[in-house]
């Protein structure tokens, strides 16, 4: 099943003629020659090393700033639900002073009207 995900092209650096095979999954590649001199054979496949470990350096990176992002996000998200949280508290702290404020004027009014202790 690999093989047939396998994609093959041709590419060219000036002279040197490199077989490319791909697997979409990994999207890093394996490197197949042409026949060629030792001395090419061995530049073409330092070349193509250095592409591949070039394609995963970028992809980890990519990877690295989508963690970064998201982590940051979720930070952001948390710090905005901690602010929201603390409002909500202080606008509940202020009902129930402005609440036991007037049960305590009621209470006080009663006390002077009736003369009970409420």
């Amino acid at each position: 099943m690999a093989r047939e995900l396998q994609q093959e092209e041709v590419r060219r650096f000036g002279r040197l003629e490199v077989r490319v095979r791909t697997v979409p999954s990994t999207s890093f590649g394996t490197y197949h020659f042409t026949h060629q001199s030792p001395s090419i054979a061995h530049q073409s496949l330092r070349l193509a090393r250095n592409m591949v470990a070039a394609r995963r350096r970028r992809f980890n990176h990519r990877q690295r700033c989508e963690q970064r992002k998201k982590l940051r996000a979720k930070q952001s998200r948390s710090q905005r639900e901690i602010a929201s949280m603390k409002e909500e508290q202080e606008i509940r702290c202020r009902s129930l002073d402005s609440v036991q404020k007037k049960l305590m004027v009621c209470a006080f009014r009663s006390e002077k009207e009736f003369g009970l202790w409420v």
